[in-house]
């Protein structure tokens, strides 16, 4: 039987996905998680958040010595909460990492497969409540400027005018196929699939953004509406891959290049250019509402940070100077 990504390859020879089966008995017997795919198959919808889990549940059983789920102690708990508190990492990776180990456990102890009661794990691996406030990165209007002069490759000019035109995060932009460019009330938009909370959204594009994708597309012999991925990689390993479109981690390596080569000191990710989009959007229309709807933000919560980022300049301007200036 072929393997299935729900699932450990290794199943019994029994195996019936007809019948009722225990989900904790998959996999090799010395298996310290059992079930793990599983858990993450079907308890986490977003593939980032399955990939950020898998990491933090297999970090924690490594660091409590590598011990079995079935000999797993409440004192491994207390211990390794212990070191990820200390271990010098922010409070948003403290709390993913534990959010991520209480729901896997949570799962296993819905199946049975916890030695010990829930409750005491969750009161355990109690996530930290914490506020952290950092400024966003942005770009300047001069970095923007430098960044797209130095683009000459039509692919990465047109991805990076989409980000900077629609504040699209990573994911989304390696999402979008050619299929997702379309005209609404005779403007152009962007069908956003899948953002993050499993959620679509339309969102409003000028004329800059679709006429680089149109140039890009025409390049290829593509049209906008046409089948297939928008973006496509360009490395000769394509072939070998067998999958043509420009992964996250692609984007990230092209981003990187084109700051190298706009000579651009400070540190920008492809997510400071959804965050510069965020800041300019709230700045012309100063409407949070519809700035939370453009950027596909879950609460207004998000979105206000926005604005406290652009009351910056305004208390600025009020800063008493107490250097008398010599004529």
């Amino acid at each position: 039987m072929t393997s299935d990504p729900i699932y450990p390859a290794t199943r019994p020879a029994s195996f019936n996905p007809n019948q009722e089966t225990d989900l904790m008995a998959l996999g090799a017997s010395d298996d310290p998680n059992p079930g793990l795919e599983a858990f993450l198959a079907s308890a986490v919808d977003s593939k980032h958040t399955r990939r950020a889990y898998r990491r933090h549940i297999l970090d924690a059983f490594q660091g409590m010595g590598g011990v079995r789920l079935a000999e797993l102690h409440p004192n491994h708990l207390v211990n390794y909460r212990q070191k990820l508190m200390d271990d010098g990492r922010g409070p948003a990776t403290h709390a993913q990492a534990l959010s991520g180990l209480r729901s896997y456990l949570t799962w296993c102890a819905d199946l049975g497969g916890l030695p010990f009661p829930l409750r005491m794990a969750e009161r355990i691996l109690r996530v930290p409540s914490a506020t952290v406030v950092r400024p966003y990165v942005t770009c300047t209007r001069g970095e923007v400027d430098r960044l797209l002069e130095t683009t000459s490759n039509l692919r990465d000019r047109a991805m990076i005018l989409v980000m900077l035109g629609a504040g699209l995060r990573v994911s989304e932009v390696e999402g979008l196929d050619c299929a997702d460019v379309l005209t609404v009330d005779g403007e152009p938009v962007l069908h956003v699939r899948h953002g993050k909370g499993n959620k679509d959204r339309l969102v409003p594009i000028t004329d800059e953004v679709l006429e680089a994708l149109h140039r890009y597309l025409a390049l290829e012999f593509r049209v906008v509406g046409g089948p297939g991925p928008l973006f496509l990689a360009e490395d000769r390993g394509v072939e070998a891959r067998g999958n043509p479109r420009l992964s996250h981690y692609g984007i990230r390596m092209v981003f990187g290049n084109a700051v190298e080569a706009a000579g651009i000191a400070k540190r920008i990710t492809p997510h400071a250019l959804r965050h510069t989009f965020g800041m300019e959007f709230q700045r012309a229309s100063s409407d949070l509402s519809k700035t939370a709807k453009v950027m596909g933000h879950k609460t207004l919560t998000t979105t206000l940070r926005y604005t406290d980022h652009l009351q910056l300049a305004e208390l600025r301007a009020n800063l008493p100077r107490w250097i008398r200036s010599r004529s």
